[in-house]
């Protein structure tokens, strides 16, 4: 956990910082319902989404993979 921690500090914070002063990070809580996070995401990237394949539906296996709908399994 320690390692991963200090890599994280060594080689993600950095990239973070770096969207963050070109003002291309957005905070997201992920304290709030999955469906929440997820809307506040989809809402943030719209802008540099096509438009057609944003109102695709998510099939049922990417909305267990994202915990929008209990994992099956059957799939």
């Amino acid at each position: 956990m320690k390692l991963r921690f200090e890599t994280f500090k060594t080689q993600t914070l950095p990239t973070v910082e770096i969207f963050k002063s070109k003002n291309r990070c957005v905070d997201v809580d992920a304290s709030q319902s999955r469906e929440d996070v997820y809307a506040l995401v989809r809402s943030s990237l719209a802008e540099f989404t096509d438009q057609e394949f944003a109102e695709t539906p998510l099939t049922e296996r990417a909305e267990m993979l994202l915990g929008l709908r209990p994992y099956s399994m059957d799939s």
